[in-house]
């Protein structure tokens, strides 16, 4: 019989606390999370934008005791997987919560869910509650009284009205049919409380819809929304490193791009042909690339297909100008 002697007591007591206190030693140490490129089961280590996020996220619970937060992202920059983990953690580490997941499509709740459930599945023995019930809509932890449900807006009118909810995630929210529907009636359903937790995360669709109208209020600290807005280029891989690709000249529209945003050679040559990918001619700077990978809030919503009536460069630069009384 293996004897458990106090300091090695002591040392997992203070490991235990210590992912407890640290979400990112948690993930770090206890999530498994499938990798973008092998599909193989790998610890989730956390990107710079899930840091910021992250950092946001917690700055604002200081503040209020809660989370009511819009994030306006960029693709693969692994929001949704951040949030899959944060809301695992809480719902599988307290008593009475309930998590709801809310997507555009089917599919995308199921992913969602999924990545959920795996989370669950790979977690060290220690910290994985037993699973009362487990199906392809709901997760239960009958000994903590805490659960997760999902649901998908193209099929549920008014999604999680009948039933409190503290962590809610809604995904792809600015592609939600019925979005003004579904928003209040979710917000309806979580207590203005301390502890519950609101993330609303999506790509731009366009100036208009419920995300995008919320966006506007939050930016203009109207509502109990922060808006958090994260730029493709704080993704550490999207580079191509000198060597690795065709050489090329960057046209003027290009250089000056990437002025404006600090971006470096291997940057510029990752959205060079990114953007040809996504059906932009050579160092011409689609709409589409803008608006899957956008710079700014003002990229990210606009209006499909058309060239921005003031480009986002002439708004950053009348941010950045200081006026004098004599002007």
């Amino acid at each position: 019989m293996e004897i458990i002697t106090p300091e090695a007591l002591k040392q997992y007591r203070d490991a235990d606390q210590a992912l407890m206190r640290d979400d990112e030693l948690y993930c770090r140490n206890l999530v498994k999370i499938k990798a973008k490129d092998s599909g193989v089961l790998m610890r989730f280590t956390w990107n710079n934008a899930q840091r910021r996020l992250h950092g946001l996220l917690e700055e604002q619970k200081r503040r209020t005791g809660k989370v009511r937060a819009l994030i306006l992202k960029y693709r693969q920059g692994g929001i949704s997987t951040y949030t899959a983990a944060r809301f695992y953690k809480r719902t599988s580490m307290q008593f009475g919560k309930k998590t709801y997941i809310l997507t555009h499509e089917d599919k995308a709740t199921q992913n969602l869910f999924g990545m959920a459930k795996r989370i669950h599945e790979n977690m060290a023995a220690d910290y994985r509650p037993i699973d009362t019930a487990k199906n392809a809509n709901s997760l239960v932890f009958g000994e903590l009284d805490s659960e997760y449900a999902i649901g998908t807006a193209q099929n549920t009118t008014g999604g999680g009205r009948s039933s409190t909810i503290h962590l809610f995630h809604g995904s792809e929210v600015a592609f939600w049919a019925q979005a003004s529907t579904h928003f209040s009636g979710v917000m309806q359903a979580v207590p203005d409380a301390a502890g519950t937790e609101v993330i609303l995360e999506s790509t731009g669709n366009g100036p208009q819809g419920e995300f995008y109208n919320q966006w506007v209020m939050a930016e203009a600290h109207k509502s109990d929304f922060i808006a958090i807005f994260l730029p493709w280029f704080i993704q550490a891989e999207y580079r191509k490193v000198p060597g690795n690709y065709e050489p090329f000249e960057p046209t003027h529209e290009e250089l000056e791009y990437a002025a404006m945003w600090g971006l470096d050679e291997a940057q510029i040559a990752w959205m060079h042909y990114k953007n040809i990918e996504l059906g932009g001619r050579p160092g011409e700077i689609g709409w589409l690339f803008r608006q899957e990978y956008p710079a700014s809030s003002q990229e990210a919503f606009q209006a499909g297909g058309d060239s921005p009536f003031i480009l986002p460069k002439y708004i950053m630069d009348a941010r950045k100008r200081k006026f004098t009384d004599e002007e």
